[in-house]
């Protein structure tokens, strides 16, 4: 899944603001366990965005989404730079000065109107789903005056 990579953070955020967040040994460069550490946090970042959409992209347009990786579409990449910058500031609030309850309302706000539609990926075709997606229109025969019999096609039966 990896949408975005540690230059897309220190692009964001500046390279020497990660640094100073995430160098916790002073040496001046991000060692190993650091770099996990900032790794961990993209993908917590990726996956709430997932987690996000996936209701209304399913299955097929999560593994269309998977298979873009580093080429998402930027609506994708500025919601998990989002959701970074917020787990960030919750690590190290003396570095990123902002309300972080404020700034996960945004980041909420924006990734509700990603899944209700409201904004789309900004690609043409798939993976989005037709805007009728999810209901049947169907009609008798205009021949017919007879009323037909109410049919669920759901499954859900009568309620």
């Amino acid at each position: 899944m990896t949408y975005i990579v540690q230059l897309d953070v220190e692009q964001r955020m500046t390279s020497a603001l990660v640094r100073q967040i995430y160098d916790d040994d002073g040496s001046g460069a991000l060692g190993a366990s650091e770099l996990a550490a900032l790794t961990d946090i993209i993908a917590d970042a990726e996956n709430l965005v997932e987690e996000s959409i996936r209701k209304t992209y399913g299955e097929t347009g999560l593994v269309w989404l998977r298979a873009q990786t580093t080429s998402a579409p930027r609506s994708v990449k500025r919601r998990c730079l989002d959701a970074v910058r917020m787990y960030i500031a919750e690590r190290h609030p003396e570095y990123i000065r902002i309300d972080i309850e404020m700034g996960w309302k945004r980041v909420k706000a924006d990734l509700a109107e990603l899944r209700v539609r409201e904004v789309e990926l900004a690609v043409i075709g798939s993976p989005e789903p037709g805007v009728n997606e999810g209901a049947t229109v169907q009609s008798g025969d205009p021949d017919s005056t007879t009323p037909l019999a109410k049919a669920f096609l759901d499954g859900t039966g009568i309620f």
